[in-house]
């Protein structure tokens, strides 16, 4: 459990911008959902302020059965006070400027708007720039050491959820699903509800290639807002994120070692994950029309996105290792 400050807002990111009335918000939601269907489903929480601060319960052993006559007030069991872990989540702004050359939109065809396009382009760059974010962090090779912290490093620390590693690689396949279990037990913030799985396709393929070999049907999810299906484990929807592919977090030991996640996606009990956002933006997009360059014949549109990944259980989220090559 976790207790915090912030608002209690939880929209898919589609909503939340709609919430604000914004069309061009809408529109750059919009943009991003398409690149990737973990979009549609993770929710956003506004924040106030820059950062949050999560208090996550790390108290065991509170209660008990108790005999007649007991005296509650000096039992070291009753009366154990809540100790908590505290964790502080930052937001990051996320940038891209279009800049579109008057020429290139006098000579383009009639109704075609160019920096709407570029806008659109900016919006995607965005999207996978964050998604990238989300799987490999500040720590692990590719990660942006200026952006917010990953799953990677949120789960893989003391205070949260890491399996060891397991060959899913080769004749050693079907190990996917007891690698997909254990993962799953560790995520027991809802009381064993686990809302996702994150892999790359190098996982996903070892999964089908598995789920083939003992001749068993494919199970699916469809995303509640484009109706997209993905690939599902006993329920659970399986998201790929191809960030995390060929990114060897073993330092280099033989093989290719992944990270691979599973976990819950925040409802308001303070029990997964969340991406946060300004309180009072739309999503955390801001799209600024900056008017006409001083130094170029080019109109200027900055595109920015501030977002960052917060947990706000710490076994709402767990990582698990393969090695897939």
């Amino acid at each position: 459990m976790a207790d915090l400050a912030g608002g209690t807002d939880l929209l898919g990111l589609t909503q939340a911008a709609k919430h604000f009335q914004n069309p061009i918000a809408e529109g750059v939601a919009d943009t991003i959902v398409t690149v990737a269907p973990f979009y549609e489903v993770i929710p956003f929480r506004p924040i106030a302020g820059q950062s949050i601060i999560v208090n996550q319960d790390a108290t065991t052993n509170m209660v008990k059965f108790a005999a007649e006559g007991l005296d509650l007030a000096t039992d070291n069991t009753v009366s154990k006070p809540m100790s908590t872990t505290q964790r502080t989540f930052t937001l990051k702004a996320l940038l891209g400027q279009a800049n579109v050359d008057r020429f290139a939109q006098a000579v383009s065809p009639a109704g075609v708007d160019q920096m709407a396009l570029q806008v659109a382009s900016k919006s995607r760059n965005i999207a996978r720039k964050a998604y990238k974010q989300v799987a490999l962090g500040t720590t692990l090779t590719g990660g942006d050491s200026d952006g917010f912290a990953g799953a990677y490093e949120i789960a893989n620390d003391t205070n949260s959820n890491s399996t060891s590693t397991v060959d899913i690689s080769g004749s050693n396949h079907a190990d996917v699903f007891a690698l997909f279990d254990d993962m799953k037990d560790l995520v027991t913030s809802k009381d064993g509800q686990v809302d996702f799985i994150m892999c790359s396709s190098n996982v996903l393929n070892i999964y089908k290639k598995a789920v083939r070999s003992v001749g068993a049907g494919f199970d699916y999810f469809t995303n509640p807002i484009t109706n997209r299906t993905v690939l599902a484990y006993e329920g659970t929807p399986i998201y790929t994120n191809n960030y995390l592919k060929g990114v060897d977090i073993s330092g280099g030991a033989s093989g290719t070692q992944e990270a691979l996640f599973a976990g819950n996606f925040e409802d308001g009990s303070n029990n997964g994950i969340a991406m946060i956002y300004p309180d009072g933006t739309p999503a955390g997009i801001d799209v600024r029309p900056l008017g006409e360059s001083e130094l170029y014949n080019a109109d200027i549109t900055r595109v920015a996105m501030y977002t960052a990944l917060a947990v706000y259980n710490d076994k709402g989220l767990a990582v698990g290792k393969a090695t897939v090559a």
